[in-house]
């Protein structure tokens, strides 16, 4: 199973991998194989989960493989020195402004496993969300205008992308919770991939940069 898992870094405190899409990042309660005890049995030890990507995203991940590289790149994220970009197709029939920032007020329904946009932060349990996003590319697809976004995440809520997207009318294809309520005869992929990854090396503190381009992914290849 670990051959589902594309190494691109690895030394003897972090492992960079590539994530598929449909793989958990950490156990949950379906049994699925997930990536955290994936590399836990090939490395046979210690594997610590820094950060998340929803089951239904793909793209770049780091691991620690010691609790110090694991509580130091934690308090990077802390502190706002991860830097995490991510590449969405959007559909919408409409042109769209070439950038944007998008800010709201999200809250998590624990019930639903779903956030929404409300309009305040008074509201129990509101959190501010920040993306900034700016248009990559344009492809029409049956009449329906494909775009694909390039985001820079501010801020880390609960499926924060995907409810700001849908919240300003650019649902992400493929994504049947929060986007267009189409009945597909096979359900596509949720088209979100976090492409770009940047942090300091946790023990030697290099500065360090992954990508990793969806290039033969559906609808992503339709782009490049």
């Amino acid at each position: 199973m670990t051959e589902k898992l594309e190494i691109l870094f690895e030394d003897k405190d972090i492992i960079v991998v590539q994530k598929p899409q449909g793989v958990p990042c950490q156990a949950d309660k379906t049994g699925a194989p997930d990536s955290a005890s994936l590399l836990s049995k090939r490395n046979g030890g210690y594997i610590g989960l820094v950060h998340r990507l929803d089951r239904p995203v793909g793209g770049v991940m780091v691991f620690a493989k010691n609790s110090e590289a694991c509580a130091k790149l934690s308090r990077q994220i802390t502190e706002g020195g991860f830097s995490k970009t991510y590449l969405a197709v959007v559909e919408t029939e409409n042109i769209i402004p070439a950038s944007a920032e998008l800010r709201n007020f999200l809250v998590k329904n624990e019930r639903l496993n779903m956030s929404s946009v409300v309009t305040g932060a008074h509201l129990r349990g509101a959190k501010e969300a920040l993306l900034r996003y700016e248009l990559a590319a344009s492809n029409e697809d049956n009449e329906t205008l494909l775009h694909l976004l390039e985001i820079k995440l501010v801020t880390g809520r609960h499926h924060q992308i995907r409810v700001q997207l849908a919240h300003a009318g650019l649902p992400i294809y493929g994504d049947t919770k929060y986007g267009v309520k189409k009945r597909y005869r096979t359900p596509p992929n949720l088209a979100l991939w976090a492409y770009r990854l940047g942090f300091c090396h946790p023990i030697n503190g290099r500065e360090l940069s992954f990508e990793n381009l969806p290039k033969d992914i559906s609808p992503f290849n339709r782009f490049f």
